[in-house]
């Protein structure tokens, strides 16, 4: 007579895969607010972004600079401006709406 292998039983095998449901559901749980933190942190970023280069358009075309220093400043202010619109297309609209407002 062979000894034969001891099968888990069947509950063995249930309680092992509810834990691991449990697990999966914990890390998408974790991997979900992550990604609405960068999400946030992004927006944030952009509408900073938006704001810096509305003051440095501000500053260039205020009259406190020659014209040349003027058209530099502005010059270098526009593709930050373009740069935080068009990474902001994918996000929540009102928020490129609401930070433009404010700058």
């Amino acid at each position: 007579m062979s000894a034969q292998p001891k099968r888990p039983s069947d509950s063995r095998i249930a309680a092992i895969a509810v834990l691991f449901g449990v697990y999966l559901s914990w890390t998408a749980g974790r991997i979900d607010r992550l990604h609405a933190r960068v999400e946030a942190a992004r927006a944030v970023l952009d509408a900073q972004l938006l704001r810096r280069s509305g003051a440095a358009l501000d500053v260039a075309t205020g009259g406190l600079f020659d014209p040349a220093s003027a058209v530099l400043g502005a010059d270098a202010a526009t593709p930050a401006s373009t740069a935080a619109v068009t990474s902001s297309i994918g996000s929540d609209p009102s928020t490129v709406i609401s930070s433009s407002r404010s700058a």
